[in-house]
């Protein structure tokens, strides 16, 4: 039996897809892990409370990180699956962000370790939320139903995370070397003349 999928969830993946689109790569688990920064959602409140944002994950990101092509798909079977296992009355970001814990083989899961992340921490406050211990300030937070009317996110938020996540290459491009960096020209040396 499928679950509904809460309103932010399908907007996170849809942010996702257009971020790749715009940097023309193929959708990564790392897209979606931006996407999550850009509307609100109980996950980016969870990470924002762990100090990780858009700015740590894309500072972490380094030229030639790949993902199997397989890991968005598989990505989005765990969320679902981790959502029936919770019991939850439908998939939203807190699953998203528990099967990226779990996903070890994705490029998500690399940038929060990267990020500092002790994963098996994040996913057992994660998992806490999930089944009942969500804080109160959490639990006002907004309402994840599939049945929330939908808002489209921030521009402002998404554009400045494709201008910074031109850097990610996904399992299908080619890397090439960066190009060499030239060191900024140094002032001349002015001799002091002796001192008497």
């Amino acid at each position: 039996m499928a679950l509904p999928v809460a309103v932010e969830l399908s907007q996170v993946f849809d942010e996702a897809r257009d971020i790749a689109e715009r940097v023309e790569q193929q959708c990564t688990t790392a897209h979606v892990l931006l996407a999550m920064f850009t509307l609100p959602n109980h996950a980016q409140v969870l990470l924002g409370d762990r100090r990780i944002n858009e700015d740590r994950i894309l500072a972490v990101i380094r030229r030639g990180d790949r993902e199997a092509p397989a890991a968005f798909r598989e990505l989005r079977e765990k969320t679902e699956q981790l959502a029936l296992s919770c019991g939850s009355r439908d998939v939203n970001c807190l699953h998203l962000l528990l099967a990226i814990t779990r996903l070890r083989e994705s490029l998500a899961h690399e940038l929060l370790l990267r990020s500092g992340q002790d994963m098996t921490n994040l996913r057992t406050q994660a998992l806490s939320y999930l089944t009942g211990r969500m804080p109160r300030r959490y639990a006002n937070f907004r309402e994840t139903s599939s049945l929330a009317q939908p808002e489209r996110p921030e521009r402002g938020a998404a554009a400045a995370v494709d201008r910074n996540v031109s850097s990610i290459i996904t399992a299908e491009e080619e890397s090439e070397p960066p190009p060499p960096r030239t060191p900024p020209p140094r002032p001349p040396v002015r001799a002091e003349a002796p001192r008497q």
